[in-house]
């Protein structure tokens, strides 16, 4: 039992002071001996401790093993280390009474075996260790505990404070999102065509409150007209900030009686001119559509083609390539030509109306457009059509980018 007491203290003491002890090498030592000694009273021959020589050698080794704890739990107390001061009570009791039983038993003193005693005092201040370290920890826990419930009551008012505010500052964001919404829709032309050989039917659908497209039509002069329509990059706020800067420049050259090419040239210059340093880009496509004449004058500045259909007959694309507009100063762009008759109408649409994707990941498709606007019934049932077999098409997540459809009859 005097054996396995002294590495149950050793481990006792290491788990208290576990960072202290952590990377001591003498103390690893000091337990490795204690383990010697544990192992030499389970396998020696029980007759070796009769021998006086065998039990002082052992309980001299005890002794410094105890002495070396006695300096390091001393150093400790010093130090005013929690619970350093009672591992060190109870070991300054043990080490007198090991010394009292080894002067004992070398008759060096008239006494008795008080190391019992010693083990006694040891149990009980630990107990008095642990019992003040629970009284500790339990008092902790309770401070913490109304320190979680003022910071529970402090996040409370703080979460209700920030809901307000960002309440608040969403109420006022929608409402500027609003007035934004007003304010484009304010910019797109209403049309008057009664007495026209020509019907135009617009659709505009912003992939949120407002959108990256923008579109012009007005009557250049009589029975001459001009299509405008843009797709800014981007969605949203910004692309919308952009279309009110196209619009601004374009305004200056709307009226400019020239090839749609012309135009477009003019408005890449303007633009790469003026907001060289913001990158401003955008496809664009122009188109003059001259009645007293039957002739469509189109040109494209990297948009997709737009869909020409015959009377009774099948859609077509209409090819025309240029570079986007702000890429390049000296940008050229190609007008084509196209003969009009009665009853021919001109598809004229954003990238989103075929570059809009299912929940499977699946595009609506080139095909899938010049199949639907190839249909022979009315041309505002086709255009509706398209619309809603798009909308279908998409399902609950909604259009990925802004659609807008410009569907005309020449009549």
């Amino acid at each position: 039992f005097l054996f396995l007491l002294l590495p149950g203290t050793i481990l006792y003491v290491q788990s208290i002071f576990k960072e202290k002890f952590k990377k001591d090498k003498v103390f690893n030592i000091i337990f490795y001996l204690s383990l010697l000694l544990v192992f030499s009273a389970a396998f020696f021959p029980t007759k070796l401790y009769t021998m006086s020589f065998f039990i002082n050698s052992l309980e001299i080794m005890m002794l410094g093993i105890l002495t070396y704890l006695f300096f390091r739990l001393a150093f400790m107390s010093i130090k005013r280390i929690e619970g350093a001061r009672i591992c060190f009570f109870s070991l300054v009791v043990n080490l007198i009474t090991v010394a009292n039983d080894v002067l004992y038993l070398n008759k060096f003193i008239d006494s008795f075996y008080m190391v019992p005693y010693g083990v006694l005092a040891l149990v009980l201040s630990q107990c008095v260790l642990l019992a003040s370290r629970f009284s500790k920890g339990f008092v902790l826990a309770e401070d913490l505990g109304e320190e979680l419930k003022k910071l529970n009551v402090n996040l409370e008012q703080i979460v209700v404070e920030r809901t307000e505010n960002l309440n608040e500052s969403l109420k006022l964001l929608r409402g500027d999102l609003s007035l934004a919404k007003k304010l484009q829709q304010k910019t797109l032309p209403i049309l008057n065509l009664n007495g026209k050989n020509v019907s135009i039917h617009p659709y505009y659908l912003p992939m949120s409150e407002i959108g990256g497209d923008y579109y012009d039509i007005f009557e250049l002069e009589p029975g001459y007209f001009r299509l405008f329509l843009v797709d800014a990059t981007g969605h949203g706020v910004q692309a919308a900030l952009l279309t009110m800067t196209i619009k601004a420049e374009f305004e200056s050259i709307k009226f400019v009686k020239e090839q749609p090419s012309r135009i477009l040239e003019l408005l890449n210059a303007a633009c790469c001119q003026k907001y060289k340093s913001i990158n401003i880009i955008f496809s664009a496509v122009l188109a003059d559509i001259d009645l007293n004449n039957n002739v469509l004058y189109y040109s494209s500045a990297g948009h997709p083609p737009q869909v020409l259909k015959q009377k009774k007959e099948g859609a077509d694309y209409l090819y025309s390539r240029g570079p986007i507009i702000g890429l390049k100063k000296e940008a050229t762009y190609k007008n084509v030509t196209v003969p009009l008759l009665p009853g021919n109408r001109i598809f004229f649409f954003s990238d989103g109306i075929f570059e809009e994707f299912d929940q499977e990941k699946k595009e609506f498709g080139e095909n899938r457009v010049l199949s639907i606007l190839s249909r022979n019934t009315g041309i505002q049932e086709v255009a509706e059509d398209l619309i809603s077999e798009l909308q279908i098409f998409v399902g609950p997540r909604g259009f990925q980018d802004d659609v807008t459809l410009l569907a005309v009859e020449v009549h």
